[in-house]
């Protein structure tokens, strides 16, 4: 069997799916998530082992800290 995997980069929460290119079948192969979502603005590049037994997501992640300051004149 030959297939494809694909998902849309840019999503929080990426759906990797499996196209079967012989009989156009897609398929919901994983859904990717990381595992804390705080700051988390966009998951991808995805990078899945030609056999699809494995694969490896990064993020991008961008945290900040706010401070009050009272007081000042």
């Amino acid at each position: 069997m030959v297939f494809h995997l694909f998902y849309k980069p840019g999503d929080l929460s990426a759906k990797v799916y499996r196209l079967d290119l012989a009989t156009g079948l897609t398929t919901l192969w994983k859904e990717l998530m990381p595992s804390d979502s705080a700051g988390v603005s966009r998951l991808g590049p995805i990078v899945i082992t030609p056999d699809g037994k494995s694969c490896l997501d990064g993020f991008t992640e961008v945290l900040s800290d706010l401070y009050m300051v009272e007081g000042l004149k």
